[in-house]
């Protein structure tokens, strides 16, 4: 995960617009509230890309009670709507 936070800071220090999507399968994160995430590397990630600006738009469980994909952008204008399907 410190490998993957890296590349994602090393990369979003260009000047141009972000978008990370994939299945990170961080099903401890709590996306919504930002007290609730646990865990030494789902923490170091959401850390890394809050810090960095990024919002997650997937706000629906992937799986189960989980969401475990990811779309996160730090431009509010690219992403118009996420749907779980």
């Amino acid at each position: 995960m410190k490998s993957i936070c890296e590349c994602i800071e090393l990369y979003t220090n260009c000047n141009c617009t972000s978008l990370i999507v994939g299945d990170m399968n961080c099903a401890r994160i709590v996306w919504t509230d930002s007290s609730k995430y646990t865990g030494d590397c789902q923490g170091a990630f959401y850390n890394c890309v809050t810090n960095l600006g990024f919002i997650q738009y997937v706000d629906s469980p992937t799986r189960e009670e989980n969401i475990l994909d990811i779309i996160l952008c730090k431009d509010a204008l690219l992403v118009s709507s996420v749907r779980v399907v």
